[in-house]
């Protein structure tokens, strides 16, 4: 701040209102200065957390994955992936397993579902991740149980953890009627919330 010189005249009322302003325009400016750099670091933050939580980052972080059973057996690691019981209508007695290891959210979407209703179901199983030798164990948790004729539907299997699980799709049918079954894609999606 400038100091002005202590004298008496007819400027003095003046000289006390331009020091007033003076330093009211200062705190004014360490207050506005204030409020500018707390609404940055507020958006910054926002932008930070929308980054953090956007489906780009989840598309890239691939999932480890592997289907087993008698609709065939292959691994793989990728963020999507396909589930169906093949092509045509799916045969007797029928054992698939897919499972889908990952701390996202993993989406299920359906383009057909025709199974034979209460006797041939895919279930939806929530399994503990230990290690990569023992990946799928522990499968204590139905997330959906899915038979009849659903048609094209979506199922999401969200993750409130964030930490490695196993997502185990589990395909039995009986030994008498058969249906064509369903044809479906996995894909992984940001955890919510």
């Amino acid at each position: 701040l400038v100091k002005l010189p202590d004298y008496d005249s007819p400027h003095v009322g003046m000289r006390a209102q331009l020091q007033n302003n003076k330093t009211g325009s200062m705190a004014n400016m360490s207050i506005v200065s204030s409020k500018t750099l707390l609404i940055f670091l507020f958006l910054m933050c926002i932008q930070a957390s929308l980054s953090l939580a956007s489906p780009a980052n989840c598309s890239t972080q691939a999932a480890a994955w592997s289907m087993e059973g008698t609709c065939g057996n292959t691994t793989g690691s990728s963020s999507s992936g396909a589930i169906t019981d093949g092509q045509g209508d799916y045969s007797a007695s029928e054992r698939c397993y897919w499972r889908i290891t990952t701390a996202a959210d993993v989406e299920i979407d359906f383009t057909s579902f025709e199974t034979e209703e209460l006797f041939d179901k895919l279930e939806v199983w929530s399994c503990k991740y230990w290690s990569p030798e023992m990946p799928c164990t522990n499968c204590d948790q139905v997330l959906g149980s899915f038979s009849g004729s659903l048609g094209n539907f979506s199922f999401s299997a969200p993750n409130s953890n964030r930490t490695n699980r196993c997502i185990t799709l589990a395909f039995f049918t009986d030994p008498m009627t058969q249906f064509p079954g369903f044809d479906g894609r996995w894909s992984l999606r940001c955890p919510q919330g």
